[in-house]
C-alpha cells in the first residue's frame, strides 16, 4: 500500500483522548480511547502505544503514514502549533504537543520525518467536515454544542484561524449583556444561555433539583413538564439568535452542527429554526453533520491534507 493512503488521527479532550486510523477515502478503520491526562508528557507515550495498536490491528507501518494530525481542547497559536488558552487542560497551556510527539518518535527509533499538524479541535472538525462531508462548499461554520460551545470557519476552502489562532470562539459572543456568567469570565456568552451547561443550570435553579443533568431536562421536558419546555424554549431562542449573527456576519453556504447536544436536536429543532427565521435577514442550510459522534476524530486526520 502507498503510504499516502494512511493518517493518524489524535483528538485530545479534557477527559478522553480518542486515537484513529484514518484511510484516503476518510474512513476510521481502527481506533482507541484513552483517558486524557493531565500533564501532557505523560500522555504523549500512551498516545503513541495507542497508535501502534491502531496500526497492528490493520497490518499497516509507520511507513504507510503521511502523516500525524492532532486537535486538542483549547487555542492553538498559528505557526508555533503551541496551545494556547485550554481552561479543561490547562497543563497544556504554552505546550507544543506536534514538537513533542515527533522528538518522542525519533527518540524511539520509529520515523524521525513524520509530519505532526496540531489545531483546535473545533477548527480541526470544521476542516473533517469540509474534507470529507462537505468537498463542494467553498465556505461553511461548524458549531459544536455540547459542554460548551465551539465554532471552526471554513472561508475559500481555507481555515480561518485570525490574527493569532483564536478566531471561531463563536461560543462567546454577548447575546445577553448582563446575563449569567460564562466560564470565560464574561457575562452573557451564547455559551452561557445555550450550552448543555446553561441547560443543566437552569434545570437545577428552577426545577427543584440541585443534581438534575441536562439529558433530565430534555426528558422532563419530554414528559410534559411545562418548566422544563420553557428552559428548552429559552435555550432554542438563543440558539437561533446565535445562527442568525454567524450567517449575517458570514454568509456561510451551510452551518453545521454537532456536539453532544445534539443528540437531543429533534427537541430543539422547531424553536430553534422559527427564532433563526424571526432574527436574520435571509437564512442558510443548517444541519447536523454526518460525521457524527467521530467528527472530531475525523477532523483531526484531516488536518494532515491541505488546509491552508
Amino acid at each position: 500500500m502507498s503510504r499516502t493512503q494512511y493518517t493518524i488521527g489524535i483528538d485530545v479532550g479534557g477527559t478522553r483522548t480518542r486515537v484513529g486510523l484514518c484511510d484516503a477515502e476518510g474512513s476510521l478503520i481502527a481506533q482507541r480511547k484513552l483517558r486524557t491526562l493531565p500533564e501532557p508528557e505523560a500522555m504523549l507515550p500512551q498516545i503513541v502505544g495507542a497508535i501502534q495498536e491502531c496500526l497492528g490491528e490493520q497490518g499497516v507501518s509507520w511507513d504507510d503514514l503521511v502523516g500525524i494530525g492532532l486537535s486538542v481542547a483549547g487555542t492553538v497559536h498559528v505557526g508555533t502549533e503551541r496551545v494556547g488558552k485550554a481552561p479543561n487542560l490547562p497543563q497544556w497551556e504554552g505546550f507544543a504537543p506536534g514538537e513533542a510527539l515527533q522528538a518522542l518518535l525519533r527518540d524511539q527509533g520509529v520515523r524521525d520525518d513524520l509530519p505532526v499538524v496540531v489545531d483546535n479541535d473545533a477548527n480541526a472538525a470544521a476542516w473533517g467536515i469540509a474534507r470529507w462531508e462537505a468537498p463542494q462548499l467553498e465556505n461553511l461554520v461548524y458549531v459544536t454544542i455540547s459542554t460548551g460551545i465551539g465554532g471552526g470557519i471554513v472561508i475559500g476552502r481555507k481555515l480561518y484561524h485570525g490574527g493569532g489562532g483564536s478566531a471561531a470562539e463563536v461560543g462567546h459572543m454577548i447575546l445577553k449583556p448582563g446575563g449569567p456568567r460564562c466560564p470565560c469570565g464574561k457575562l452573557g456568552c451564547w455559551e452561557a444561555l445555550a450550552s448543555g451547561t446553561a441547560i443543566a443550570r437552569e434545570g437545577r435553579a428552577r426545577l427543584g433539583d440541585p443534581q438534575i443533568t441536562t439529558p433530565q431536562v430534555f426528558q422532563l421536558a419530554h414528559e410534559g413538564n411545562r418548566e422544563a419546555q420553557k428552559i428548552l424554549d429559552e435555550v432554542a431562542e438563543y440558539l437561533g439568535l446565535g445562527f442568525a449573527n454567524l450567517t449575517e456576519l458570514l454568509d456561510p453556504e451551510t452551518i453545521f452542527l454537532g456536539g453532544g447536544v445534539m443528540n437531543e436536536w429533534e427537541q430543539l429543532q422547531t424553536p430553534a429554526l422559527a427564532s433563526y427565521g424571526r432574527n436574520a435577514r435571509w437564512r442558510v442550510p443548517i444541519r447536523s453533520t454526518r460525521l457524527g459522534d467521530e467528527v472530531g476524530l475525523l477532523g483531526a486526520a484531516a488536518l494532515v491534507g491541505d488546509r491552508d
